[in-house]
Formats: structure tokens, sequence, C-alpha cells
């Protein structure tokens, strides 16, 4: 499979993430992401239904679509036995969602609600998603909603430019 990152209008810092032995691809183009296997030939494609996705002939048109209202992935997905954490695009937003691989369906985070909300995570380890918090105002912002707050020492070290992982346990 031949990867050219020049038509890939978007851009990001990774176009691979990993999952056990499995290592995971994606690019702007395409409607999904493929899993490399070592035990398999040919990559699996695994295609993501959005709502409105990016029309094929407007691919190469940055303007019309950070503009509009298409939804397409804007990270390469990470990827647990059972979920998928994603990050969509419509226009120039972006949010974080999970698809349970049960069923399918995307699972948008309640924009009125942070109590359950997930950030897009910055990888995956024993089947959790991981998420670096480096930034008390963003954490402020998210408790204010309803985001679970931590103890004091440690939101202490969040005000003095400290940094905590958040690890989910997905239970849909």
């Amino acid at each position: 499979m031949m990867i050219d990152t020049k038509e890939d209008m978007i851009g990001k810092q990774n176009y691979f993430t990993k999952h056990l032995d499995k290592i995971i691809y994606h690019d702007y183009k395409h409607y999904g992401y493929y899993i490399f296997n070592p035990n398999d030939v040919l990559p699996k494609f695994i295609s993501v239904q959005v709502s409105n996705p990016i029309p094929p002939e407007m691919l190469t048109n940055y303007d019309e679509v950070s503009n509009g209202d298409y939804q397409y992935l804007t990270e390469t997905p990470f990827v647990t036995d059972e979920y998928v954490a994603l990050a969509v695009g419509t226009g120039k937003y972006e949010e974080a969602a999970v698809a349970s691989l049960k069923d399918g369906v995307i699972h948008f985070f309640p924009e009125n609600n942070s109590h359950n909300y997930m950030p897009f995570p910055n990888a995956v380890f024993d089947e959790k998603f991981i998420y670096y918090l480096n930034d008390y105002n963003f954490y402020n912002t998210l408790t204010n909603d309803g985001f679970i707050s931590v103890d004091v020492e440690t939101e202490e070290l969040l005000k003095r430019g400290g940094a905590v992982l958040l690890i989910y346990d997905m239970r849909l």
C-alpha cells in the first residue's frame, strides 16, 4: 500500500497507532482506517460511517471542507478489543467520540455535560485509553461542566503546570 501524505491536506502528527501486535493506519482521504495484522497478507479496511461524509470530488478542496459541514476523521483512531476512539472533524471543529465494535455506533459526548467526557486519547495501554492532561484551564472548564474533579493535591499540581494521566476503562 502506498502512502502519499502530500495529498493529505489535513496533516497530523501520527498516521499510525498500535493495538497489540496490529498497526492502525489512517489518512484523510479514507472513510475509515486500515488494520495491518502480521498474520495477514493484506490490511483490513474498517469503514467509519459518519452522517455527512466529504464527497469524493471535494477531498482536495480544503476551503470547502474546512468551511463546510462535512464530517471526516481528523486523527488516526486508537483501538481496543471493544472500542475505537475517534476524532471527528466538522469544518474546523473537532470532537472526540467512541465507537463500540459490538454495534458499530459512534457515540459523541454531550456538549452540555462533561461528566462522562473523554478527550481524544494519546495512547492505548492494557486495553485502556490514556490521555495526558497538562492544562489546568482545560481541566477547570471541564469540571465546571460536570467532569469529575481530582483531589486537591492533584488539582494544585495542575495549577502549577504539572500533568496527570487520565485512564479510561470503557463501559458504554
